[in-house]
């Protein structure tokens, strides 16, 4: 956490890198706590009903959620000094 800590102290955004776990998801809410700023790329699902409750479920443990073909978001995101979760499938 100190490397995070301190590329974010210098105004730098981060890019955390990880498996696609049910626990890291879980997870989402102490990241936040740790890490403060916190947005996270996302694949939304086909299935308009079970695409809503995964992104509120998702949204719960950070502030923006990205769609994963949305870059200039990200890049927006990381620019404005967020930690910007992603796990790709």
């Amino acid at each position: 956490l100190e490397h995070i800590a301190a590329a974010r102290a210098a105004g730098h955004g981060v890019v955390l890198l990880t498996g696609h776990f049910p626990a890291a998801e879980l997870g989402g809410r102490a990241l936040q706590a740790a890490l403060g700023r916190m947005a996270a790329l996302y694949r939304p699902i086909k299935n308009p009903l079970v695409n809503e409750l995964a992104r509120r479920a998702r949204a719960q443990g950070t502030e923006i959620l990205i769609p994963k073909d949305n870059m200039r978001q990200l890049v927006r995101a990381l620019r404005q000094g967020y930690a910007v979760y992603f796990a790709p499938d």
